[in-house]
């Protein structure tokens, strides 16, 4: 059986297994855009520049039927604060290139994989909001990835756009009814979230 990254004992291999996975993700993401120029030219633009709208709804969709039978239910404050930051980030978008409505819900995602790998190594509220800092910061990679492409621009609005993402996620995650066991507080675990979030900051 491959053992499940997210409960890797030793925190230095768990943080390091992760990361790389995490960096991964993002990576994809960054070259993303061959699959949007693919669904340009079998479908045509009208029909492409709906695919990360219905992607959004899909996953909205998944988000709330897990919330709801899966877990017990959801807290719709911070479910609907979730909906409308979701929703106003894809408003956000810049309109000439629908292709970035697809930033909030991958970014909404990361921040839900961040979340899962991290759950069983942090109490839950800093497990939850780290997850966002992260994501949000990995969000920012992104965009100087982009950047260095060729055919790819960096964006102070799309790195805005990402975080967006990363919040509402964030509280999605704080309308879920049914917590995950409080973990006791580990320094040596929150040593290692500082020295990443520092290692971050250099990028």
């Amino acid at each position: 059986m491959i053992p499940r990254i997210d409960r890797i004992e030793s925190r230095g291999l768990w943080l390091a297994v992760n990361m790389a996975v995490w960096l991964g993700v993002v990576v994809l993401y960054s070259h993303s855009i061959e699959i949007w120029h693919a669904l340009v030219a079998a479908f045509g633009k009208a029909v492409a520049g709906g695919t990360p709208i219905a992607l959004a709804v899909l996953l909205v969709a998944l988000a709330t039927v897990w919330g709801r039978r899966l877990l017990g239910g959801l807290s719709w404050p911070w479910a609907a604060a979730s909906a409308v930051i979701f929703v106003v980030g894809l408003l956000a978008t810049d309109p000439d290139f629908p292709a970035k409505r697809i930033h909030i819900p991958e970014y909404f995602a990361l921040t839900l994989l961040v979340y899962w790998s991290c759950r069983h190594h942090l109490p839950r509220q800093l497990a939850v909001w780290g997850a966002v800092i992260l994501a949000a910061g990995l969000g920012g990679i992104d965009e100087i990835l982009q950047g260095a492409m060729a055919a790819r621009t960096f964006g102070l609005r799309d790195i805005g756009i990402n975080a967006m993402g990363a919040v509402s996620a964030g509280l999605y995650l704080q309308s879920l009814s049914k917590k995950v066991p409080l973990q006791p507080f580990d320094s040596k675990t929150f040593s290692y979230a500082v020295i990443l979030l520092f290692g971050l900051s250099l990028l």
